[in-house]
């Protein structure tokens, strides 16, 4: 519809503008982006004027309208696609933000009379919904947005909840992008297939006045009445209307007459729309450093340049890892073959059958080496993807000019505490390699194990649920970091395992502890697909791996460490699909348990 109506507005206009032999326009079309949030029908009557005006503004040059939905809209602007767009407030910032341009209007109407807050969120349920009544009571229940990327559908309540401390990510049972037009939400909501959803303001008053939503179809629930300049039903906070941005290969003319065009253009339309200046964007931005909406990366020249200290100490670091494993692998070399050569002068023909077996035993030495190093490598990647995450922001951020001390001592303080862990690994396999036992304290194993959990879902990409219920304390005698590396573990190889679920299966991990007599049992239970038997048989062994990336130590380095802390690992195929990971280890003996509580007090005193 938004096509056949530009066409006819482009025909009238290029008719128009010749009385006599039609002259083709020597200069290019301009190309104007329209992101179709409302369907066709509405955004028909809320654009057509707008439509019309630039048209005579652009002439001679044609005029050609392309539709786009948020994520296909960011690409285009990344390829110079279009010249003017006519988007959302929020994606046209982070538009403008990651690219080049500059937003010169703002939609308004008599609905929202101010253009600073005249955009928000509502969320939906279905009016017959009784027990529905608050947002709180959408906790663990069926949402539907259109997409993660959608300003209003999704970061504009999203940006709420986290100021009010809540993770919008697993608040719900589940969240369902539907996709382009926002009236996809109202159809999943009104048929039962979501409990809830997230639209645009206005958008319920608007179908209502044109009879395709009967009053009392929908029910806002959360709604606010702060702002009375704003006359449609909202649950979020406001922000500036639509923008209509300019990019730079539109040229000054012809955005100078654009301009004078829209600000001329009367209101139009039952909603009187008309084109105005938003004066406060304030309230975007922070909204953007909450949900660390930022500018996309430099590249890597200059996060090298800017952060070449943490990048010239992790590269001395591995270096002396690389150096590390190298004479040690040396060493043991030269003196295997030492013994070799050795055994064979004196024990020739009377003992090669002993000479054979040594053989084997140094092999396998040569191979642990080999081990120990991929052991290494394996764990430090956590710590050093934590790092460069950290360093990447800070690049963001500063990119921006909009860093604050507060935000940049957090960064700093969370590579600090990375590096700290990747200390402490590193320890660990050198006690590993010399033989040494960790030093084992008393520790509150449920405490390790939503530490861990927090710091997995903190740098996790995946949509990935985790669910730790609540659990008795049980205090257990280990070591803090081979505790974080057994769990850490575990949760990657079940988010690799739930990687490729379909959409009937979102991917979900749950945690579950309990005391059986004198030892603690943690559970780790996934709904990743159900392996073979040729699969589930591999899984401790180590040096042996399901993935064809995976270096086969990530379970194996578990089930050592959790031997090492007197207890065991066992896997165990669910009925229906996934794996139950159980970790057993022994809890501590009374007199340890009074010293932690005692220290426990000491500390809180």
């Amino acid at each position: 519809m938004i096509r056949k109506l530009c066409a006819a507005v482009l025909c009238v206009a290029v008719i128009g503008t010749s009385g006599a032999d039609p002259v083709l326009p020597k200069a290019p079309p301009v190309r104007l982006a329209v992101v179709n949030s409302y369907g066709e029908a509405l955004s028909v009557r809320y654009f057509s004027a707008t439509v019309d005006a630039i048209a005579r503004a652009v002439e001679p040059r044609q005029l050609l309208i392309h539709e786009y939905d948020p994520p296909s809209f960011l690409k285009a602007a990344k390829t110079n696609a279009f010249d003017i767009s006519i988007a959302s407030s929020g994606l046209s910032s982070l538009m403008l933000e990651r690219t080049n341009g500059s937003a010169l209007l703002t939609l308004t109407s008599f609905r929202a009379k101010d253009p600073n807050h005249a955009n928000g969120a509502a969320v939906v349920v279905r009016g017959d919904r009784t027990d529905l009544q608050t947002k709180g009571d959408l906790a663990g229940k069926d949402l539907a947005i259109v997409g993660r990327q959608a300003f209003a559908g999704w970061q504009v309540p999203a940006g709420d909840m986290i100021r009010q401390g809540l993770d919008p990510e697993h608040y719900f049972g589940s969240v369902t992008e539907v996709g382009m037009p926002m009236t996809n939400v109202l159809d999943a909501v009104k048929s039962g297939k979501a409990d809830g959803g997230f639209v645009i303001t206005c958008l319920l008053e608007e179908l209502e006045s044109e009879g395709k939503v009967k009053p009392g179809d929908f029910r806002v629930i959360g709604e606010r009445k702060g702002d009375s300049g704003f006359r449609c039903r909202y649950s979020t906070m406001l922000y500036p209307g639509w923008f209509l941005s300019v990019k730079p290969s539109l040229g000054s003319a012809d955005a100078r007459r654009v301009l004078k065009a829209l600000l001329d253009l009367p209101p139009s339309g039952r909603s009187g729309l008309y084109w105005t200046v938003a004066s406060d964007r304030k309230t975007m931005r922070d909204l953007f450093t909450l949900m660390n909406l930022e500018p996309e990366p430099r590249g890597i020249r200059w996060a090298l340049r800017e952060y070449w200290q943490y990048v010239f100490g992790a590269a001395i670091l591995l270096v002396i890892l690389i150096l590390y494993s190298s004479v040690i692998t040396g060493m043991t070399r030269k003196r295997t073959v030492a013994l070799m050569k050795s055994e064979e002068d004196r024990l020739r023909a009377e003992l090669e059958l002993k000479k054979q077996s040594e053989k084997i035993g140094s092999l396998e030495k040569v191979r642990a080496v080999g081990l120990i190093s991929s052991m290494l490598a394996h764990e430090l990647k956590q710590p050093l993807a934590v790092i460069m995450n950290y360093a990447q922001g800070l690049e963001m951020r500063l990119s921006r000019g909009t860093m604050k001390e507060e935000a940049l001592r957090h960064s700093l303080s969370e590579i600090e505490k990375a590096g700290e862990e990747a200390d402490a690994i590193v320890d660990r396999v050198r006690n590993f390699v010399k033989g040494k036992e960790s030093a084992h304290v008393p520790l509150d194993l449920t405490s390790e194990v939503n530490r861990t959990v927090e710091t997995f879902r903190r740098h996790t990409d995946s949509p990935i649920t985790v669910t730790v219920p609540w659990s008795p304390t049980l205090i257990v005698c280990g070591d803090p970091v081979e505790l974080g590396i057994i769990f850490m573990n575990l949760l990657r190889n079940a988010e690799t395992a739930t990687s490729k679920n379909d959409p009937g299966h979102p991917p979900r991990i749950t945690i579950t502890m309990r005391r059986e007599g004198e030892r603690a049992v943690a559970e780790v239970a996934d709904n990743g697909p159900r392996l073979t038997d040729e699969a589930f048989s591999r899984l401790s062994e180590l040096g042996k791996s399901t993935r064809k990336e995976g270096l086969g130590l990530g379970l194996g380095i578990t089930k050592e460490l959790a031997e090492g802390l007197g207890g065991s690992i066992k896997f165990e195929r669910r009925s229906e699909r996934g794996l139950t990971v159980t970790v057993t280890v022994p809890l501590c003996p009374e007199d340890k348990v009074k010293a932690y509580w005692s220290e426990q007090k000491t500390k809180n005193a």
